[in-house]
């Protein structure tokens, strides 16, 4: 049964009782995280819970493996956007006069706080925050970097290809992409939507080229088809999931013509998947860090 927001509010007050924090604030497991589904998915969902403090992803702080990343040197300098900036606490911590940050988000009361908060810290001159919607927002600029945590995860999963379009579209060439994928369970529903290495690779790997195909038993000797190429090998995309149910018994690949790939989603490849080692107590070993840089 979908939860009203009342009941949404009592969920909230009893993760208070969590013995999991960060930066003083309590932080649910993703299980827990994904109760409150029934309101973000809702017209002005994301507003409402700004509105009433009902936002159980925000730490209260920067992400700790941003903090570890600048003290290492190991963030990427240049111009940054991160998308779904909520509180605007890792664009405030990134920001200095070697990286211009720039935070979006489609909530205007995540965008006040942020504001509110941060509008006269001493980087202020540093970064913006933007009120945009990621998958149509192109601006005169591209960036050097992205950075992406509980964004991937926040967004419906038949919207990742757009999201991955997105990606390509904003990045400079060789430009890096940073995502600390997360939750990597196996929980129903979401926000958050479970996530895995293969669902990021399925998007930022594939290559869609059009092949054409040889059927020795079919009635028509060519067919043509998009495939998607990707690490894991070849597989057919879901439009073409009807071939199983054909009366196909064997096909021959007996020729390969690639035309020109299409923008998107393709073009990136992976510099470095691992393990976070800054995560907070309910994020163990359910958060992974991909680095990825994007190529022509």
């Amino acid at each position: 049964m979908a939860l009203r927001f009342p009941q949404l509010l009592k969920v909230a007050e009893e993760q208070q009782n969590s013995k999991y924090s960060s930066g003083g604030k309590m932080i649910p497991t993703p299980e827990e995280a994904a109760t409150f589904q029934p309101q973000v998915v809702a017209e002005g969902g994301w507003e409402k819970c700004w509105e009433d403090g009902v936002t159980p992803w925000d730490q209260g702080r920067a992400t700790p493996l941003i903090l570890h990343l600048l003290d290492s040197s190991s963030l990427p300098l240049g111009r940054t956007l991160v998308p779904g900036c909520g509180g605007g606490h890792d664009i405030v911590a990134m920001a200095n006069p070697e990286r211009f940050v720039v935070g979006l988000d489609i909530s205007e009361k995540a965008l006040k706080k942020a504001n509110e908060t941060y509008g006269s810290a001493p980087n202020a001159k540093y970064f913006a925050f933007m009120k945009e919607d990621f998958f149509t927002w192109r601006p005169d600029e591209l960036f050097d970097l992205i950075f992406d945590y509980v964004f991937f995860c926040a967004i419906e999963p038949e919207m990742r290809p757009a999201w991955a379009k997105s990606m390509y579209e904003l990045l400079k060439p060789e430009g890096e992409l940073i995502t600390l994928m997360y939750p990597i369970t196996d929980h129903v529903g979401g926000a958050p939507y479970k996530v895995s290495v293969s669902a990021y690779e399925c998007f930022l790997f594939v290559s869609i080229r059009t092949c054409f195909l040889f059927f020795p038993f079919g009635t028509t000797p060519y067919c043509k088809l998009e495939f998607g190429l990707s690490r894991r090998g070849c597989f057919l995309l879901p439009q073409n999931l009807f071939l199983y149910f054909s009366k196909l018994v064997f096909v021959k690949l007996q020729e390969v013509l690639f035309s020109s790939p299409l923008r998107v989603p393709l073009g990136f490849k992976a510099v470095s998947i691992e393990e976070n080692p800054d995560s907070i107590p309910t994020r163990k070993g359910k958060e992974k860090l991909g680095r990825w840089k994007k190529i022509n």
